[in-house]
């Protein structure tokens, strides 16, 4: 493999030296920072009881004045527990101790494990990028997903195989794509035996079962 070699991570790890040393053969190194105090670790990431977030967070500031490549952080917001003025002092503290060439916003737009757990309004999330810089995600980004298949319904196939799509997302590849709505799709997805459309909290996915 001779191109561009990119590791996404949770940080947890980058205190220790040897994990230090690997990374440094990476071009990219994305780690998450998503919480800013003890408390909020908890609740957002729900560590292993022998992870301290302050011995992470110190590996994080570390690493990123080391590593000779690029530094792309992220910060997952979670609507109640990250996302308040609060929240966003301290993260603005934190994002001045470490060194980063970008830093993005994101959202889960995905069904979280908890089904409480709520996105970001679109609204709120431009009030944190004012406040600390950086990239939102886009929301239903469907320009990223590539498939060869030619039709609609085998397209939908082809990328459900690899991940669930919400239906806003598959809304969204069929217009770019195909030149047609979700609703003129949305019976043969039902009554094909291979998909199957699941709720989860406000989301609707279809998830390919064979």
């Amino acid at each position: 493999w001779d191109g561009p070699l990119a590791i996404i991570t949770n940080g947890s790890r980058l205190y220790d030296a040897r994990v230090m040393r690997t990374l440094q053969a990476c071009d990219i190194v994305c780690p998450s920072l998503d919480a800013y105090d003890v408390e909020s670790f908890k609740r957002i990431n729900r560590p292993y009881k022998g992870l301290s977030f302050n011995k992470m967070l110190q590996g994080l500031i570390d690493f990123s004045h080391q590593y000779t490549g690029k530094l792309w952080l992220e910060i997952m917001f979670v609507e109640g527990l990250n996302t308040d003025d609060h929240a966003l002092k301290a993260f603005q503290s934190l994002l001045k101790q470490i060194k980063y060439d970008r830093l993005y916003l994101n959202t889960p737009v995905r069904p979280p494990q908890q089904a409480s757990l709520k996105p970001l309004s679109a609204k709120r999330m431009h009030t944190i990028q004012q406040t600390l810089g950086g990239i939102p995600l886009d929301y239903l980004s469907h320009e990223s997903y590539q498939t060869l298949e030619d039709t609609p319904l085998k397209a939908i196939k082809s990328l459900v195989k690899r991940h669930p799509l919400t239906l806003q997302e598959i809304d969204g590849l069929l217009k770019q794509r195909f030149q047609m709505p979700l609703k003129a799709l949305l019976n043969d997805i039902k009554n094909d035996p291979s998909l199957m459309i699941t709720a989860h909290g406000p989301f609707q996915m279809v998830c390919y079962q064979g």
